[in-house]
Order: structure tokens, then C-alpha cells, then sequence
């Protein structure tokens, strides 16, 4: 038998306008089973069905429908607290070097020194009006959360994979704004770039088992 972590009340909604929610209720100390499950029922197939008391012209009652989740390959981990940050150092460009400070902010971030620099030219839009001079928004809203991979606070040297939700305070109520999306749309020969603008969010230092790291936060 499974070892339980945690429980949650699923309800479905449809609104006026033929838009089905899903509303997920349950304990506050467990949100990171809640993030965990929202990035794994992306792709997410149905394992096993369950029907009980099934009899031929008969609906049954219930219905039970299980998933498998791999949780060594994926795992939602979230920001350290808010109460344990630091101070953060303002950082002056005129004194360092571009490639010293990139350098810099990378172990700040992720804790070690980068294995490997990648050098590639990229063009972002100007205000001529050209053509090429747009951003087109990606989604006709804002932009929920983004995730990544690091390996910043794993002792073991694994990677663990990062979900980071904008818009929410300390109690994962969505109270703030969130920002949007935008892809450039370059001239021939250049990959498009894609960047996130507006929204109540920033970067801090804060401070988990000891060790200090810059953290996306808000």
C-alpha cells in the first residue's frame, strides 16, 4: 500500500461562458504536493480505472482513476521562506566588467562556477517602427508561472526542477500582478528571443541551509 501524503478535494466548475475550472482544495503545509501534481498533468496519462459495482445497463457509482507521477524525474520545489532572505548588495556595473559580472550573477544564482560559456548573437527590437520592431505577446494573458532545473540546493549533485508562480504572496493567494509573455520577431537570421515584462516580481537574496543564493521571488 502507497504511503499517503497529503489530501486534497478536487471540484469541477463551468462558467457562463463554457470555461471549465478545476478547484483544488486542501492543507497549506502540503502546497508542494499541489505544485508537484500541476507540473506533471502536463502530458500526464491516465494509468488504471477503478469502476465500482459495475452491472451491464447500470451507471456505477463511483469511478477511481489513478496516475503514476516519477517523482526521481520531476519534483516542484519551492523558494526558500521569505522570513530567512538577506540583504541584497547592489551590484555596480561601472566598476566590473560585463563578462566578470555575468559570470558573478551566475554562481549567485545557482550556486557553482559555469561549466561552459556560450557565445551567440542575438537582436532584440528598437523603436524604429520597422517591421522587425515588435514584440507579439505569446497567450492572450499573463504569464502564470515558469520553471527550470538546477541543482543549487541538492547535496546529492542531482538536479531538481524549479516552479516559480507569479502573482502570489507568502500564503500562495494570487494577490499581485502577474506579467506577460512576449516573443521578438527578428530579421531573417536570427533566433527569436522571448522575454517577460511587467508583473510584481524581482530578484533577491535569500538564505537556505546556510548558503545564500539570488531567488526569483513574487
Amino acid at each position: 500500500m502507497p504511503k499517503k501524503r497529503s489530501t486534497w478535494q478536487l471540484t469541477i466548475h463551468e462558467d457562463e461562458d463554457d470555461v471549465v475550472e478545476v478547484h483544488l482544495t486542501g492543507p497549506s503545509n502540503k502546497v508542494n504536493d499541489l505544485n508537484m501534481f500541476e507540473v506533471l498533468c502536463r502530458g500526464l496519462r491516465a494509468w488504471d480505472s477503478d469502476v465500482k459495482n459495475f452491472q451491464d445497463g447500470k451507471a456505477p457509482k463511483t469511478i477511481t482513476r489513478k496516475w503514476m507521477m516519477p517523482l526521481t524525474k520531476i519534483k516542484a520545489k519551492l523558494n526558500p521562506i521569505k522570513g530567512k532572505k538577506s540583504k541584497s548588495k547592489k551590484i555596480t556595473t561601472q566598476e566590473e566588467k560585463d563578462f566578470d559580472h555575468a559570470i558573478r550573477l551566475y554562481k549567485e544564482f545557482n550556486g557553482v562556477d559555469p561549466k561552459e560559456m556560450i557565445t551567440e548573437e542575438v537582436w532584440l527590437p528598437d523603436d524604429s517602427g520597422g517591421p522587425h520592431s515588435m514584440l507579439v505577446a505569446i497567450g492572450e494573458g499573463t504569464c502564470p508561472f515558469i520553471g527550470y532545473t538546477s541543482g543549487k540546493t541538492n547535496k546529492k549533485g542531482e538536479m531538481d526542477t524549479y516552479i516559480h508562480h507569479f502573482g502570489e504572496d507568502d500564503d500562495g493567494n494570487i494577490t499581485k500582478e502577474r506579467p506577460r509573455l512576449y516573443v521578438t520577431v527578428p530579421p531573417p537570421g536570427y533566433k527569436p528571443v522571448l522575454m517577460l515584462i511587467g508583473g510584481d516580481w524581482d530578484i533577491e537574496d535569500r538564505t537556505a541551509d546556510g548558503t545564500t543564493l539570488k531567488w526569483l521571488v513574487h
